[in-house]
C-alpha cells in the first residue's frame, strides 16, 4: 500500500520576477525566451541541464526535422522566422547541413556541440533573459485561474519564481500538470511511443562506410535480427555525419520493456531506458564494427546525456489538433505554424510506422493548441501542446517546436502590452508580427 507524506506549510524564497517565465530551455523554450526578450519583455528562462538545446543538445538527434515541405527533387522551407535564423547562424558555424532529402521527407543534419555553443552565445547577447541553469520543475501555486509562483528545485533548494505569464516548454506538460491542467498521454489505451538513445561513433573510414556500408546497412540490420545473430531492437538504422573527421551520431536502437514503451515521464521506465539504452549501444557497435563497411576501426565513444523521448504528457487544451486535421492539411484560423512531417508512428516494432503526407501537402498548428483550459496565464508549447496521438506523431518534431514557441513568445508580447489575457490577444495582430518575422503562416 502506497503511503503519502504530509509537507507542513513554509515559506519558499522568491529567487526572481520576471514578465515571462519560460520553464524548458528546449527548442521551443529556447525560442520562446529569446522572441520575448527581444521584444522588450524581462524572461527567467529555467533549465534542468547546464547547457540549453533540451533533446536537440542532451538527446544527441542530430536531425533537424519539420522545417521543409518535401519534394523529391527541390528544397522548399515551411518554417521561417526564428527557425530559420537559427539554423542560418548554425550553418554560418559550420554547425549545420543540407538540407538532405530522403524517400518522404526533407531535413537538415546538424552537431549538438555546435547547437549547444550557438544557444550559450545567443543567451548571453540577450540581458533580458535571467537563465537558471540545473533547475528543475517542482510544483506550482496557483490561484484564481492564474499561476502565481513556479517552485523549482536546484543547488540552492526550493525556491520560486513568480512572473505574469508562464510558458511551459518542459516538453512532459510539467508545469501544466503541476498546476492542475488537465493532461493525456499516449494512444487510445494510453501507450507511447518508444524512446531512442542515440550514440557517438569515431574512427570511421566515412568514405568507406558512403560507398560500401550505407548500401548494405539495413539489409544487415534486418538479417541481424531475422537470425538473431545480435539482439538489436531495430531492423533499420541511421548514420549521421558530423563533419568532425571519423564521427558519426547513430540510431539503432527503440526501447522497450517485455514489449511495452517506456514511459519518460514515469521515473521506474526511464531509469530503465537509461540504462538499456547503453547497453544497447554496445550491443549496435559490436554489429557495425564487425558487419557493417567503414565501422571496422570504429568505437563508441559516448551516449547521449539522456535517452531520446518521443512522448510523454501533452494538454487538452482548447483545441485538440488531430490526425484528421494533419491528413486533410486543414489550416485554421488561428494557425501558428506550418508542417508537413509525417505520422512517424514507433509503436512497439522494430520500426516505424510512416504515413506520409502526399507531395506539396501541409497542415497548420493553431493557437488554441497552445493554450489550456483552466490557467488564464500559461501557454504550452513543444511536444507537449493539445493534439491527439496521431496528430502528435508528426509534430512533435523540432521545427514546429521552434515556430510554436517563437508564437508564444509573440502572443507574451501581445497579452502585457495589450492589457489582455492570452486567450483575448487578436490573432491578425498576431499574424501580423509573426509574419513580419519571417514567418510562413499559409
Amino acid at each position: 500500500m502506497k503511503k503519502a507524506v504530509s509537507v507542513p506549510g513554509r515559506d519558499i524564497p522568491v529567487l526572481a520576477d520576471a514578465d515571462v517565465v519560460v520553464a524548458g530551455g528546449g527548442p521551443s523554450g529556447f525560442a520562446a525566451a529569446v522572441t520575448a526578450a527581444r521584444a522588450g519583455l524581462q524572461v527567467i528562462l529555467i533549465e534542468r541541464y547546464g547547457f540549453l538545446g533540451g533533446l536537440a543538445t542532451a538527446g544527441a538527434v542530430g536531425t533537424l526535422c519539420g522545417l521543409y515541405l518535401h519534394h523529391p527533387e527541390r528544397i522548399e522551407p515551411i518554417i521561417g522566422g526564428f527557425a530559420a535564423e537559427l539554423t542560418n547562424a548554425l550553418t554560418a558555424r559550420g554547425g549545420a547541413f543540407g538540407p538532405i532529402i530522403r524517400e518522404g521527407f526533407t531535413a537538415l543534419l546538424y552537431n549538438p556541440w555546435h547547437m549547444k555553443r550557438l544557444c550559450d552565445d545567443w543567451i548571453e547577447s540577450e540581458k533580458n533573459i535571467n537563465l537558471l541553469l540545473h533547475s528543475t520543475v517542482a510544483d506550482a501555486v496557483v490561484s484564481d485561474g492564474a499561476i502565481r509562483a513556479l517552485l523549482i528545485a536546484g543547488p540552492e533548494g526550493l525556491k520560486a519564481v513568480t512572473g505574469r505569464i508562464f510558458v511551459d516548454a518542459t516538453g512532459d506538460a510539467a508545469l501544466a500538470a503541476a498546476a492542475g491542467v488537465q493532461t493525456t498521454k499516449g494512444d487510445d489505451v494510453g501507450a507511447v511511443m518508444n524512446p531512442t538513445m542515440m550514440f557517438f561513433a569515431q574512427g570511421m573510414n566515412f568514405a568507406l562506410y558512403q560507398e560500401k556500408g550505407m548500401p548494405v546497412l539495413n539489409d544487415r540490420i534486418k538479417e541481424a535480427v531475422r537470425e538473431g545473430k545480435y539482439p538489436l531492437t531495430v531492423s533499420q538504422g541511421l548514420v549521421i555525419p558530423t563533419f568532425r573527421p571519423g564521427e558519426a551520431i547513430i540510431k539503432l536502437s527503440s526501447l522497450a520493456r517485455n514489449g511495452h514503451a517506456l514511459d519518460g515521464s514515469v521515473i521506474a521506465d526511464i531509469t530503465y531506458a537509461e540504462l538499456k539504452g547503453r547497453k544497447d549501444a554496445e550491443i549496435a557497435m559490436e554489429f557495425l564494427n564487425k558487419e557493417i563497411p567503414g565501422f571496422a576501426g570504429a568505437f563508441l565513444s559516448d551516449t547521449a546525456v539522456q535517452v531520446g523521448i518521443r512522448e510523454t504528457r501533452r494538454i487538452v487544451g482548447r483545441y485538440v489538433l488531430t490526425q484528421a486535421d494533419v491528413l486533410a492539411g486543414h489550416i485554421f484560423d488561428d494557425v501558428v505554424c506550418l508542417c508537413s512531417w509525417p505520422l512517424e508512428l514507433w509503436e512497439g516494432g522494430t520500426e516505424p510506422r510512416m504515413v506520409f503526407l502526399s507531395e506539396g501537402r501541409y497542415y497548420g498548428i493553431p493557437y488554441r493548441s497552445l493554450l489550456s483550459r483552466e490557467i488564464n496565464n500559461l501557454l504550452v508549447t513543444g511536444r507537449a501542446i493539445s493534439m491527439d496521438h496521431g496528430a502528435f506523431a508528426s509534430a512533435r518534431v523540432m521545427g514546429p517546436c521552434l515556430a510554436e514557441g517563437q508564437a508564444a513568445g509573440k502572443a507574451c508580447t501581445l497579452a502585457l502590452t495589450s492589457g489582455r489575457s492570452l486567450d483575448k490577444i487578436s490573432i491578425g495582430k498576431l499574424h501580423e508580427i509573426l509574419a513580419k518575422d519571417g514567418a510562413r503562416l499559409r
